[in-house]
């Protein structure tokens, strides 16, 4: 699949948004890396607070909004996903 530049731009985005973060050793490559297998997101963002990851957004589907949370929960360090993206 192709990597959707927003959905990119917007996991190196919110992958900078855990600088400081006690919690986790998590970059932002390993968010642009999880959910580069999701396309047509409008827009993407991620925070994580004691590894739990929450998504916010939008996507075009029901399915790339599951198959996000999928991807970011196997990334190491989540625990637990909190999947507010919509469609």
């Amino acid at each position: 699949m192709k990597l959707n530049k927003s959905l990119f731009s917007a996991a190196v985005i919110a992958g900078s948004l855990l600088a400081g973060q006690a919690s986790a050793n998590i970059s932002a490559s390993d968010f642009s890396k999880a959910l580069r297998t999701v396309t047509g997101p409008a827009k993407v963002s991620v925070t994580v607070k004691d590894g739990v990851a929450t998504l916010f957004g939008h996507v075009d589907s029901q399915f790339e909004r599951l198959q996000a949370a999928s991807a970011v929960e196997k990334i190491d360090g989540i625990d637990q996903v909190r999947n507010l993206l919509t469609y």
